[in-house]
């Protein structure tokens, strides 16, 4: 397989990574009860990986999706990422607009609602 059709693939699955565990975010925002479930059964040590389930483990996923994925398209596609975005597909705009507003969302709570 072509380097560029690896790389390609790559970003889709980044996207869809980040699509899913934000998705799955949202629910358990709208969905309060199973949120508190969740918080009571998977209480987690700090400094010990949140286990699979919890909204902090979807919460880690979806940032560490959403930087491969930046990373991936600001970097990877162009040494000189200037050329690259000047000539980008929209779906690559949409991706990296999507991914940057979710980090921006996240970084945005954490500092409204410090724990």
């Amino acid at each position: 397989m072509p380097r560029f059709s690896k790389l390609m693939l790559e970003i889709d699955f980044q996207y869809l990574r980040l699509y899913e565990f934000s998705q799955v975010l949202g629910t358990l925002e709208r969905n309060p009860i199973l949120t508190a479930k969740l918080r009571l059964s998977l209480e987690v040590a700090p400094g010990i990986t949140p286990p699979q389930g919890s909204s902090e483990y979807f919460l880690l996923q979806a940032v560490t999706a959403a930087e491969i994925l930046l990373r991936l398209i600001l970097t990877a596609q162009s040494p000189t990422t200037e050329i690259f975005l000047r000539f980008a597909s929209s779906r690559h705009y949409m991706k990296i607009v999507f991914a940057a507003v979710f980090l921006i969302q996240v970084g945005a709570r954490l500092v409204s609602f410090p724990h």
